[in-house]
């Protein structure tokens, strides 16, 4: 077996997983919430399409000479405690690859991690003890960027405390490391939750792309050039139909930012949820082309990158740096709240821990 290591975010992609949707099947059997044939349809189309976009990523993925690895649905229901079990859409969330560690914050009723799994007789060194804090709440790995010598611990969100930073930091220091903490000050965002994947990438040595308001940004990576983002750029066909869809969207996740991802709670299968899965799939999919998906983006090394979608702008800035941009579709990104970054995981990559600040 081998060792996973990642020391960054654009070295050489070698081994990475890639999300799983239910099986559009679950939406027929007997333990899943009861809700007409009709409805019963839409979840399957998402279902389904998700998948296919998965299927795509990961052969434009092994294109590139990287091994795919999907998670294992070890129980699509928890017979004890009467519940669907979560959804395996975003591996990025809980598990990283961070320097020569694998870790992990996988809270479940699974009875193994099931993002793991398919990597146990692959790689040596997965650490199975789940890093969480007094609060039984795991770090968000989303919200981690690696730059060789450097961490940048994002504690800006709703997830990453001060007790996560502290777990990082005794991990990591003594090695040589040097942790940076970026806070809601540090991004200036107006009214936003969002990950750090959602703020900024990485994309080679010298290059970034960021949201417009990452102000900070330049300042924290002097020199370097930064192809800044609207964030708030949203391609519809009229902003009504924009701000009509976002209120049905917001009324069906009921505040809960990840609704989406609780198919196992009843609470959230409401008439607002099909209303907006309605619009969804019938009006709306076509023109969600999120800025912030935009910057969610995957990169293979640092010649490739792989978006959701086409932005000539920011295709004209990458090829000014010697960067192809590829596009695989992930068509339900709005719906499950997530680009192509969260949704894979960059298990192993090669090169070695280098200082780049």
């Amino acid at each position: 077996m081998k060792k996973a290591q990642a020391y960054t975010e654009f070295q050489q992609l070698t081994d990475c997983m890639v999300g799983k949707s239910f099986p559009s099947s679950i939406v027929d059997q007997d333990f899943f919430p009861k809700i007409s044939e009709g409805n019963k349809r839409l979840v399957k189309d998402v279902l389904d399409e998700t998948e296919e976009d998965f299927q795509n990523l990961e052969k434009l993925l092994n294109s590139f000479g990287v091994k795919t690895y999907r998670p294992n649905y070890s129980d699509l229901y928890h017979e004890n405690i009467k519940s669907l079990a979560p959804v395996l859409i975003n591996p990025r969330d809980v598990n990283m690859t961070l320097g020569s560690k694998v870790i992990n914050s996988f809270v479940s009723s699974y009875k193994d991690n099931p993002y793991y799994a398919p990597l146990r007789d692959k790689f040596s060194n997965l650490h199975d003890e789940t890093l969480l804090d007094s609060k039984g709440t795991g770090i968000n790995y989303a919200s981690i960027v690696r730059l060789g010598n450097d961490i940048i611990v994002d504690n800006k969100t709703h997830s990453n405390t001060p007790e996560h930073e502290k777990i990082i930091r005794d991990m990591y220091e003594d090695e040589g490391y040097k942790i940076h903490y970026l806070t809601t000050h540090d991004y200036e965002f107006k009214n936003a939750i969002s990950h750090a994947d959602s703020a900024f990438a990485i994309l080679k040595p010298g290059v970034i792309i960021s949201s417009s308001e990452e102000v900070k940004v330049k300042e924290f990576y002097k020199g370097w050039d930064v192809f800044q983002i609207d964030r708030h750029t949203t391609y519809f066909n009229d902003r009504e139909t924009y701000l009509k869809f976002n209120s049905i969207k917001s009324a069906a996740k009921g505040g809960q930012r990840n609704v989406f991802f609780s198919f196992h709670d009843e609470k959230y299968w409401s008439d607002e949820f099909f209303q907006f899965l309605n619009a969804w799939t019938t009006d709306w999919m076509p023109y969600s082309l999120e800025t912030c998906f935009d910057i969610n983006c995957l990169v293979v090394n640092e010649e490739n990158v792989i978006f959701s979608n086409e932005n000539y702008e920011l295709f004209k800035f990458l090829e000014k740096h010697n960067i192809n941009p590829h596009v695989s579709n992930f068509r339900h990104r709005f719906f499950w709240d997530g680009g192509l970054h969260c949704v894979t995981w960059d298990i192993s990559r090669e090169g070695g821990r280098e200082r780049y600040l």
